[in-house]
């Protein structure tokens, strides 16, 4: 059970260590559908990230341009359907935090809601009922 994969809401544990990111869905001109994006390019978990997937990285020392590692994600990759479930339970997850944060902001400031927040309230609200 060591080489294990699991995708959690803030990264990716593999062997037991969390390599700590984001999702990102959409379409890219490499042709992925999605990108994890590792949070830290100094977090020394490359190589573990390595053993499983391909992990791109642009940094240039030269230039002083420092990128993060990602994973890009494509429709007949091995992990596509991890992927998107996550991708699909962090988006619930965010849409609950923001109902209950343009809630009170309508409580508070009902014509500030309706001037700024409404349409957002509505989004996550779409969100949470698909």
């Amino acid at each position: 059970m060591t080489n294990e994969i699991k995708f959690l809401f803030n990264g990716i544990k593999i062997e037991g260590k969390l390599v700590k990111g984001y999702y990102s869905k959409g379409n890219y001109l490499n042709g992925a559908v999605g990108c994890f994006y590792v949070k830290s390019w100094f977090s020394g978990q490359s190589e573990l990230l390595r053993k499983y997937f391909t992990v791109k990285n642009d940094t240039d020392i030269m230039t002083d341009y420092f990128e993060n590692d990602s994973i890009y994600f494509y429709k007949d990759d091995k992990y596509i359907d991890k992927f998107n479930a996550m991708v699909k339970q962090n988006e619930i997850r965010h849409a609950k935090q923001a109902v209950k944060r343009y809630e009170k902001i309508r409580e508070k400031s009902p014509r500030k809601f309706e001037m700024y927040y409404k349409e957002y309230y509505e989004q996550a609200l779409k969100v949470l009922a698909a």
